[in-house]
C-alpha cells in the first residue's frame, strides 16, 4: 500500500496542471481532492499513534487543522486539502459564511495570490454546485465521488449535486418549511437565488422539486446544523 501510494504521490508532483482546460482541471483537482481526504484519514491513525482502523472523532477546529496540514506535492508544488477547497476549486467563489479560526486567530480558507505560482492551476469560473459535492467524510457533507470522464464532468458535478440535495433537502408542509442542507447557508452567496438553484439542481421528476415550485412564494427557509462528526460515504 505504502510503496502504491508513494508512486502515485510521485506522478502527481510531475504533473503539469496548467496546460490543462477548465474540464480537465476540475475533472483532476476533484479526484486529487477526494484521494488525498480519504489518504489523510487512513494515516491519521497512525500519526496520532492510535490503532489503525479506531475511530477518531475529530472536532471541527481538529479538521479544518487536518485540511490545513494534509498536501499532496502537485506540478512541483504544494497543495493542502484547503488550497485545492478554496483556493483551486472555489477560486472564483466565496469563502464560507463561517469563521473557522485556528490557533492564533488566522482565518483557514486561502486563496491564492496572482504573484503566487499555484494560482495558474486554479479553475477560473465559479461553480456554486461544488459545495454539494466535495465531501468531508462528515454526516453532513456529501459522500465521496469519483469523476472519471471529462466529457461528461460538468453534468457529472450537476447530477450529483441534485442527489445529495435530493436527500439532504426536506420540506414539511404543515410549517410550510424548507430545510435546507448548512452547507447552502455557508456559501449563499454563491447563490443568487438559492430556491431557483435548487429547482434547477433537484431531479425533474423529484416529489420535492414539485413541492418546491408550488410552495416557493409562501415558503420559509431553515438550515440544519453541520454534524462534523465522521461518517465514511463512497459513490
Amino acid at each position: 500500500y505504502q510503496r502504491r501510494v508513494r508512486g502515485q504521490c510521485e506522478r502527481l508532483d510531475g504533473a503539469q496542471v496548467a496546460s490543462l482546460d477548465d474540464d480537465q482541471r476540475l475533472l483532476f483537482w476533484l479526484n486529487v481532492f477526494h484521494a488525498l481526504l480519504i489518504h489523510a484519514h487512513i494515516e491519521l491513525p497512525r500519526v496520532l499513534g492510535e490503532q489503525r482502523g479506531a475511530a477518531i472523532d475529530l472536532s471541527k477546529v481538529a479538521r479544518v487543522s487536518l485540511f490545513r496540514s494534509a498536501a499532496y506535492r502537485v506540478d512541483g508544488r504544494r497543495f493542502s486539502l484547503l488550497d485545492i477547497e478554496h483556493a483551486v476549486l472555489r477560486a472564483r467563489g466565496s469563502a464560507p459564511a463561517v469563521v473557522f479560526l485556528a490557533l492564533g486567530g488566522r482565518l483557514l480558507v486561502p486563496k491564492f495570490k496572482s504573484r503566487d505560482a499555484r494560482s495558474g492551476v486554479a479553475l477560473r469560473e465559479a461553480l456554486p454546485e461544488l459545495s454539494c459535492v466535495l465531501s468531508s467524510l462528515t454526516q453532513s457533507s456529501p459522500p465521496v465521488r469519483v469523476f472519471a470522464s471529462v466529457a461528461n464532468v460538468r453534468s457529472d458535478v450537476l447530477r450529483c449535486a441534485g442527489e445529495y440535495c435530493a436527500a439532504s433537502v426536506r420540506f414539511d408542509g404543515r410549517t410550510e418549511t424548507l430545510r435546507l442542507p448548512a452547507l447552502l447557508q455557508w456559501y449563499r452567496k454563491d447563490f443568487d437565488d438559492v430556491i431557483g438553484w435548487l429547482l434547477d439542481t433537484l431531479p425533474t421528476a423529484s416529489t420535492l422539486r414539485s413541492l418546491i415550485a408550488e410552495r416557493r412564494s409562501t415558503v420559509r427557509i431553515k438550515f440544519d446544523r453541520f454534524d462534523w462528526s465522521e461518517c465514511w460515504q463512497r459513490q
